[in-house]
């Protein structure tokens, strides 16, 4: 689900894909509070019924919403690239993991999410492709370490 891209790859191969719609990317050089850097993120990763980041305080908050996101688009991700992850890293390493255990929380609570629909009887299991959305289809963020 989470890889890390040097600056390189991303100059030869991701810059020449920024019109794709099938990518997302999320530009973190600008920020510099943790505030900002979840904001950001937040922001952009987000479903339709989430409610709006205020004030970036709250990685629980961005769980949520990102989590929403996974499961608005069950099976249709995009991948996400962020951009600037060295620079988010240098300027707050042990946030950072926080953010990236986030991330990880995200798709499991999306997983648990669905999982509960199938419960409620409001998804059927099969429609889940669950093997899926664990392996070839998982989401892909590609943070790239610039």
């Amino acid at each position: 689900m989470i890889y890390f891209r040097d600056n390189e790859s991303w100059v030869q191969f991701g810059q020449q894909r920024l019109d794709d719609p099938n990518i997302v990317v999320i530009d973190l050089m600008g920020c510099e509070s943790k505030e900002d850097f979840t904001l950001t993120i937040g922001k952009v990763l987000y479903g339709s019924y989430s409610p709006k980041l205020v004030t970036g305080k709250s990685l629980d908050a961005l769980t949520d919403v990102v989590s929403d996101y996974l499961i608005e688009n069950w099976l249709k991700w995009k991948e996400v690239y962020i951009i600037g992850w060295k620079y988010f890293t240098d300027k707050h390493p042990i946030f950072s993991q926080y953010m990236l255990s986030s991330f990880v929380n995200s798709y499991i609570k999306s997983l648990s999410g669905e999982l509960q629909l199938v419960e409620w009887g409001e998804r059927n299991f099969q429609d889940l492709y669950l093997l899926e959305a664990l392996t070839d289809a998982r989401p892909k963020f590609f943070l790239v370490l610039n």
